[in-house]
């Protein structure tokens, strides 16, 4: 998304890294600019930005009193932005209101916004747009537009990253530290520089005793993604059936394992991921 390499630090010897789409701002929608600067364009004056709802479900304590909590998931995540589209004409503003529209109304699109001097996304849908002022205003049109749904929690637009390189072990470990305010959706690479009779790798979250394997022949030159974010495992970027569960990183640090089963390897690992937030 956005251009980033896929690995987000240089694994191969690269003199440079793609960098992620880094909005200029203060609220974009999958890179259209929602905060324009000068006086003519659209403006966000104020919005509406609660937590997600909270999805709940209980049953009543056998022969005593109280509730036992069966399910607690988060799931609605409403954003209201109120603002303007100005231009110096009738047409000049119609045309601009047309292009709002087209570049907001994409499904399951990024909305980053400013906060406290970092961006933070969240993927969402737009719902519904009201424009508030009446039919003869020429050169303004005030606006109410809701976004909704798709993913529970605002994230970094940035990924963090940590890796090990040249490690010959056959069980590696490291730590991720999730420093958001909610669960966050780890994605380790496994890169083989060598490889010996390599049957199967597995990634656990040690912290939490999360683990998914998959059972592969891997040589040399291969790259193993454990993508929770997607809830796919890849090699060679062709999705393979795993076993277990993708980990989640809980807040705090975070340690895990990677295992290997075979001979022996050489391997570079990236694990990375984007702090998630209930609010931004």
């Amino acid at each position: 998304m956005f251009g980033v390499s896929l690995f987000g630090v240089p694994l191969f010897a690269e003199s440079s890294v793609l960098s992620a789409y880094v909005p200029t701002e203060d609220f974009t929608f999958n890179t259209y600019g929602l905060q324009n600067p000068g006086q003519y364009g659209i403006h966000i004056s104020d919005f509406d930005i609660v937590t997600p709802t909270r999805d709940f479900k209980t049953t009543p304590v056998p022969g005593g009193h109280g509730l036992l909590l069966q399910e607690d998931w988060f799931r609605e995540n409403p954003i209201r932005l109120h603002g303007w589209i100005s231009q110096t004409n009738r047409e000049q503003l119609e045309n601009k209101i047309h292009e709002f529209m087209r570049n907001i109304h994409g499904q399951g699109g990024t909305l980053i916004m400013k906060d406290g001097g970092t961006f933070k996304e969240i993927q969402t849908t737009m719902q519904t747009v009201e424009f508030l002022n009446p039919h003869y205003a020429t050169t303004r049109k005030e606006f109410n537009v809701t976004f909704q749904g798709i993913k529970s929690f605002w994230r970094d637009n940035a990924y963090s990253s940590q890796s090990l390189f040249d490690e010959t072990s056959l069980s590696i470990d490291g730590t991720m530290d999730n420093s958001g305010s909610i669960t966050a959706e780890p994605i380790v690479i496994v890169i083989f520089s060598a490889a010996s009779a390599i049957t199967a790798i597995s990634f656990t979250n040690t912290t939490t005793g999360e683990e998914v394997s998959i059972t592969e022949s891997l040589s040399t030159g291969d790259v193993v993604i454990f993508d929770s974010e997607q809830k796919i495992v890849t090699v060679n970027g062709t999705e393979v059936e795993f076993s277990g569960v993708l980990p989640e990183l809980i807040v705090g640090l975070n340690s895990y394992t990677i295992d290997l089963t075979g001979t022996s390897a050489t391997v570079d690992i990236t694990a990375k991921h984007k702090n998630q937030y209930l609010t931004p």
